[in-house]
């Protein structure tokens, strides 16, 4: 306890409060910018990571739309390229320790 919190019972309380939920709640979902994608960066969390701390959803990579197209003609609309670019918004699912961030999917804005 240090000397704020021996001041203060409710922010020792707190605290307790917070430690207590830290270790049974499930990491959260958070969103980020793509940076530059080679190579790849993104900021999410006030932190900006690089291709150690990333891992990316296959569908949001370019062997993935390659193979896609490979089979393009059981394809009856055209398919957007999933790659990820500088600019793009993207959902991110950090792990507990928050070492590393998982790249779920990428926002794309509504047709008008």
């Amino acid at each position: 306890m240090d000397n704020q919190s021996a001041r203060d019972p409710y922010l020792a309380l707190n605290e307790h409060f917070q430690d207590q939920a830290s270790r049974v709640l499930l990491p959260h979902h958070t969103v980020g910018r793509v940076l530059s994608a080679a190579p790849m960066r993104v900021r999410a969390d006030g932190l900006d990571l690089d291709a150690e701390d990333l891992r990316v959803a296959w569908h949001l990579t370019d062997g993935w739309m390659r193979q896609l197209l490979s089979s393009a003609a059981a394809l009856p609309t055209e398919v957007p390229p999933p790659a990820l670019k500088a600019g793009d918004e993207v959902l991110l699912l950090p792990s507990e320790d928050r070492q590393i961030y998982y790249i779920l999917d990428k926002f794309v804005e509504v047709a008008r």
